[in-house]
């Protein structure tokens, strides 16, 4: 075992401020460890490696990523394209995505508002109105509504953006 302090000095002596102890320190790691192995049926896995979340900011601002995310996502619920929104979505299965949003029927986009930061600015991200007109999958009513998508870089991958909320 290894114990790691932060000690300050305080008057004439130091004091412990914080303190780590790490057991099996410097020890071969079990490669089982890191095997997931036989989950329940109703564990959400998202595959972040063998698949590309998000979009690519190539060349755009952040505020112009932003809106192409949104942009995308709600044309991709439009035309039914489960599978492009919920790489949007952070890296959401179709069949999740089809699930979800069951109950209505996108149209169309109305508008896209402008592009602030989240109200929560321990997610980095941004947020971003937008109003879609939606068509009840039941009754066939219409309506439209506003949502705030919040949109950030996708974790370990700076260049990507997607959705992470606000839906």
């Amino acid at each position: 075992m290894v114990r790691f302090e932060k000690q300050v000095l305080n008057d004439q002596d130091y004091v412990v401020t914080n303190a780590m102890e790490i057991s099996g320190y410097n020890e071969p790691i079990d490669e089982n460890v890191f095997t997931l192995g036989d989950l329940p049926k109703d564990v959400f896995v998202v595959d972040k490696v063998n698949q590309e979340i998000g979009l690519a900011q190539g060349n755009l601002s952040d505020d112009e990523i932003v809106v192409e995310v949104a942009t995308q996502f709600f044309q991709a619920l439009i035309d039914e394209d489960y599978a492009k929104a919920g790489l949007l979505m952070g890296g959401d299965s179709p069949e999740r995505m089809k699930t979800t949003f069951h109950i209505v029927k996108f149209v169309r986009i109305v508008s896209i508002g402008k592009v602030v930061p989240h109200s929560n600015p321990l997610t980095r991200g941004f947020s971003i109105p937008c109003e879609i007109e939606m068509e009840h999958a039941e009754t066939g009513e219409r309506m439209t509504e506003t949502v705030n998508p919040g949109i950030r870089k996708v974790e370990g991958r700076p260049d990507r953006w997607a959705i992470f909320g606000g839906i």
